[in-house]
């Protein structure tokens, strides 16, 4: 597997196309925007659990 290191403008990239999704999926399906953040919150510290096990403390 090949892993980049990104950069600050590459991470801002990031953070501006997940805005654009969540702000999509909210006026979409009628769901808050804080819902669906503490969602993606959750899935992404259930993943990080089990690639990381308990280990880390998220």
């Amino acid at each position: 597997m090949l892993r980049a290191v990104a950069t600050g403008a590459e991470v801002t990239v990031v953070n501006k196309e997940i805005l654009m999704v969540v702000d999509a999926v909210s006026n979409e399906k009628g769901v808050d925007k804080d819902v669906i953040f503490e969602a993606l919150e959750a899935a992404l510290a259930a993943a990080t659990r089990r690639k990381h096990g308990e280990e880390w403390d998220v």
